[in-house]
């Protein structure tokens, strides 16, 4: 939580300048907590252009909140649970990105539901819904793993249902409903797929083919897939290794943490070796 010492009030109404940066910030309360936003300006004037903008959002939840007063529809539910995803703390952003998809992914599987009153829907409903949306065919383009064609995954069909439960758990925190008529679907079991772990001497063909390959980064290419072979890190994970996390004492390459930054790894391995 900010200090309030290190910020100067200004003549506009919760917008507070930082005195070492000059950078301006709002300062509000949602649900009985300090919220500071960043405006990402130091010009008071664009500040206070911006300033309306973010209130609206911060006091978004609120908003909502009220409008669920009156008899609400699935639509105006699920957007206060979209705002409690966007507001989750300790979560990351592409995990809340991808929460926020499955709710599109109901609503676009579900015809009229958005405008459909929430205290309406019924479990029949939401088994029918289930049973034709484990036969729709998934989306192909940017952010899919599967080509076009193949039908939802189960780990999709799985999550996509928890938000559908999730938007009916509000309902029911809010006094709208009094059971949650999604708990009548029933999840489903992931195929295992199967494992096809390569052998030693395989796998050691392998990096020979990608060092081996001629291109500009066959070498350190060829190097990664040692080091995510053997560390076991994702790629995600081995972009941030840095020299403290490598015991050079250690037969073989050590790191204390799952991080990498590969031309780092490269030169120790090239040391060790």
């Amino acid at each position: 939580m900010p200090k309030t010492a290190d910020w100067t009030k200004t003549k506009t109404q919760f917008v507070y300048r930082h005195k070492q940066s000059g950078r301006y910030h709002v300062r509000a309360f949602r649900q009985g907590r300090e919220v500071w936003k960043a405006l990402g300006t130091t010009d008071y004037s664009v500040a206070r252009s911006k300033a309306k903008e973010v209130l609206q959002e911060i006091h978004k939840t609120r908003i909502l909140s009220d409008a669920l007063a009156s008899k609400p529809t699935f639509g105006q539910v699920a957007e206060l649970h979209r705002e409690h995803i966007k507001t989750e703390t300790g979560t990351k952003q592409s995990t809340k990105t991808y929460w926020l998809q499955t709710v599109d992914s109901l609503l676009k599987s579900w015809p009229g539901l958005e405008s459909t009153r929430l205290s309406g829907i019924t479990e029949a409903q939401c088994r029918q819904w289930a049973s034709e949306y484990l036969k729709s065919k998934r989306a192909s383009g940017h952010g899919w793993k599967t080509e076009a064609g193949k039908t939802i995954s189960a780990s999709r069909f799985n999550n996509t249902l928890s938000s559908l439960r999730a938007v009916f758990d509000i309902g029911i925190q809010r006094g709208i409903i009094l059971t949650n008529p999604a708990k009548a679907v029933g999840r489903i079991s992931p195929r295992s797929k199967p494992m096809r772990i390569p052998s030693k001497e395989q796998f050691q063909q392998i990096v020979s083919e990608i060092r081996g390959a001629g291109g500009a980064v066959s070498q350190c290419s060829a190097d990664l897939v040692q080091f995510l072979a053997f560390s076991g890190c994702r790629v995600d994970e081995s972009r941030w290794v840095k020299w403290s996390d490598v015991d050079r004492g250690e037969t073989n390459l050590y790191l204390r943490t799952r991080a990498y930054r590969h031309q780092e790894l490269r030169r120790a391995m090239d040391t060790d070796n």
